[in-house]
């Protein structure tokens, strides 16, 4: 019987190409032995480099986890085989971490300040005429600019008038009824 001699839980940062776990068994019969992918959810993400190197085929990547289960541990099963044709299967579980050194996805590079990347305008461009006329040299008005205090009391403005209440014509003056009639009008001051 093939007796395996590695640890089956394994942690690795993200993007790295190199080998999960060297592969390591024993044969109490002396005979070579061989190892393969024998299964897990994730078997089809692993492959056995050299001889002995369990690897990940591709770079695995934290943000974008690609387990059966999305949350970047990885389930792998090997098989140890002897020359003799038997055999010992030993599950694998491969924990992914984050690199603290990458950049966040679609961020700047660690270290360095965000860049601001104004969309580009992709609608009509004005082919109009362009004016040519005198260019305006004449003074040019600068407002004075007001500050206002910085703490304090409210400052009290100019009083506001109150608006007239509405309501009827009020004359101001007694009625003057004789007269021509444009006289009359004149005569008489009425505040509404």
């Amino acid at each position: 019987m093939v007796s395996p001699l590695f640890p089956s839980e394994h942690e690795v940062e993200e993007n790295t190409t190199e080998p999960v776990a060297a592969l390591t068994a024993t044969d109490p019969d002396g005979g070579e032995v061989t190892f393969a992918i024998a299964g897990g959810e994730d078997a089809g993400l692993f492959e056995i480099r050299d001889g002995n190197q369990l690897a990940f085929v591709g770079p695995p990547d934290f943000e974008a986890p690609a387990d059966a289960g999305g949350d970047n541990v990885y389930q792998v099963a090997v098989t140890a085989t002897d020359d003799e044709g038997e055999t010992s299967e030993q599950p694998f579980t491969v924990a992914v971490t984050d690199d603290p050194d990458e950049p966040p996805v679609g961020g700047p590079p660690v270290g360095e300040p965000p860049v601001y990347k104004a969309p580009v305008y992709e609608g009509p461009v004005y082919e109009g005429p362009v004016y040519e006329g005198p260019v305006y040299e004449g003074p040019v008005y600068k407002a004075p600019i007001y500050e206002a205090p910085v703490a304090g009391p409210p400052v009290a403005g100019p009083p506001v008038a109150e608006p007239p209440v509405a309501g009827p014509p009020v004359f101001t003056s007694e009625p003057a009824l004789e007269g021509p009639p444009t006289e009359v009008a004149a005569l008489n001051d009425f505040l509404f």
